[in-house]
């Protein structure tokens, strides 16, 4: 996990995906869902597979990740190369923009805080388990907690993506780890 003090870890090179002759891609227009900091969700259709990630989507100095990805792709790579491998009958797929390579996320349990560094594309239910498990909490406990954004009534919905959510800096988050009602 990169030091929140070392800009250098935070730019490593993005993962290339390689496709296989086994891929095959739906002969339908894809759709992606386009996550962005402070943006609603955008979605997007293509008919081109073979179109390249950077041509397609605006990257600007942004990473992008796929769903549920530690590691942000490589923009040169094509659409079909990029969802290679990712279920061929999904009807859409979760693109996330963002500038930051990890999301520094300041979690409070109680009067103990602890720092998680999360990809952009983690969902907020994956943000929450690793909370539980750094502050050793017991599964009785654990399903009674939920996430939310501090100094704020906002609760998080499990499904919801950290790279939707803003925070004071691009690169921070700051939740509650509570009780549900």
């Amino acid at each position: 996990m990169p030091s929140p003090h070392n800009l250098a870890e935070h730019i490593r090179a993005p993962r290339a995906q390689a496709m296989g002759p086994e891929d095959n891609l739906p002969h339908r227009p894809l759709r992606l869902r386009l996550h962005r900091p402070r943006h609603s969700v955008e979605t997007i259709e293509f008919a081109e597979y073979d179109a390249r990630i950077r041509d397609i989507l605006p990257i600007d100095d942004d990473l992008i990740f796929l769903d549920d990805d530690d590691e942000p792709i490589d923009v040169d790579l094509t659409l079909a190369q990029a969802i290679s491998g990712r279920g061929k009958h999904h009807a859409h797929h979760d693109v996330h923009k963002h500038p930051c390579r990890w999301i520094t996320a300041h979690i409070s349990y109680g009067d103990a805080t602890e720092t998680l560094q999360v990809a952009p594309s983690s969902r907020v239910e994956t943000v929450r388990r690793r909370a539980l498990d750094i502050f050793g909490l017991t599964t009785a406990i654990a399903t009674t907690l939920v996430l939310r954004v501090s100094d704020t009534g906002t609760y998080l919905r499990p499904r919801d993506y950290v790279s939707d959510l803003a925070g004071k800096e691009p690169c921070r988050l700051d939740l509650n780890l509570i009780p549900s009602f």
